[in-house]
């Protein structure tokens, strides 16, 4: 808790070490009687930076007192409410409805959502969740679920075209090994979202991986799904739910960066022990392979042409020893990299990339 004086002299009565302030320190009405943005002293943050909090209409001072608090920082229709409180997944957006307004995806646990930008469920249903107030009133908030499954979701859902429609679908897979695919409908009124015909697909393997959507296969129209398991399968999906390729690794697959090829791409796999994970960025067209030296956690690669050569290089790094990997479509690591990040300190430079 702060305490802010109502004067603005920070003296808190003159001297610090009494324990005791001066009735003008203090917020009530006859002294000061709003707490804003605009007054001295103001809610903005230590930086400077606007709260949006307004505290206004400050009472009288005696035992029961009373005032006004607003804070306008959220949209119309917003917040909403998420359960459960654990295993939260990063939000993604895009406009699914094709009405040149942006839906919100999102993901906890066992449990997809889905949001219109006013804040309303994209498919309507009767679900709700309550909170009991500390005066004893009830609150109730509506949950925007898109769908339910049995088992916790990996990560946040993808979106994507799958089927060449000209409709992104959402992707989304489950630790105990099933892809799953939606329209962004609910034409059987069951109050959650279509399933796309052909899923889910059963993999039978935990998945360990976030699905990625792209055109892997340049015979088909759609787009198709790659998704990695924990016995080091890569599997690549059509928009019907057919597996269409597979890859061993043959060990756990942990993230994977696409090119501008649908050839050449890039997976991270990792191989637990005791002591470290022990990690390999490889090629999935050839099946090279580098080992990634003192890695413990990563995330997942990325892509981009880091040395300006019109050819896309792809990037990693560790969070845990601050780690920096750069290597080329062959991978050879780029000049200046491995860098390492300790502390606020870089060891090694970069110096591959022309102003």
């Amino acid at each position: 808790m702060t305490l802010i004086e109502a004067d603005g002299i920070i003296d808190f009565g003159g001297n610090y070490y009494t324990g005791f302030g001066d009735a003008e320190d203090m917020f009530f009405q006859g002294n000061q009687t709003e707490f804003t943005p605009y007054t001295y002293p103001s809610t903005r943050s230590y930086n400077k930076a606007f709260t949006h909090i307004w505290i206004t209409d400050i009472g009288e001072s005696k035992r029961t007192m009373s005032l006004s608090i607003k804070s306008d920082w959220h949209q119309s229709g917003w917040p909403q409410k998420i359960i459960p409180h654990q295993n939260i997944q990063s939000l993604t957006y895009a406009d699914v409805e094709n009405d040149g307004s942006i839906e919100i995806f999102g993901a906890a646990d066992r449990f997809v959502y889905a949001w219109r930008s006013n804040g309303e469920s994209l498919i309507p249903n009767p679900n709700y969740a309550f909170d009991i107030e500390l005066n004893g009133d009830t609150t109730f908030y509506p949950l925007a679920f898109f769908d339910i499954l049995d088992t916790t979701l990996v990560g946040t859902p993808t979106l994507g075209d799958v089927d060449g429609d000209d409709t992104l679908e959402i992707v989304s897979a489950t630790v105990n090994g099933k892809v799953y695919c939606w329209e962004p409908v609910d034409f059987n009124n069951d109050s959650l979202a279509d399933l796309k015909a052909g899923f889910p697909v059963d993999l039978v393997d935990s998945i360990s991986m976030v699905p990625v959507v792209s055109d892997f296969d340049n015979q088909n129209s759609g787009l198709e799904i790659y998704v990695g398991t924990g016995n080091g399968d890569l599997f690549l999906i059509s928009g019907e739910g057919n597996i269409i390729d597979s890859i061993d690794f043959e060990e756990r697959v942990v993230g994977l960066a696409t090119t501008d090829s649908g050839k050449i791409n890039f997976v991270i796999t990792d191989r637990p022990s005791p002591w470290q994970n022990e990690h390999k960025i490889w090629r999935t067209d050839s099946k090279i392979f580098v080992n990634i030296a003192s890695f413990s956690s990563s995330y997942s690669p990325l892509v981009c042409d880091l040395d300006r050569n019109d050819i896309l290089d792809v990037i990693i790094a560790s969070s845990v020893e601050g780690v920096i990997y750069a290597w080329d479509k062959e991978l050879s690591s780029l000049p200046g990299f491995p860098v390492w990040r300790i502390g606020d300190w870089i060891i090694g430079w970069v110096d591959c990339c022309p102003p």
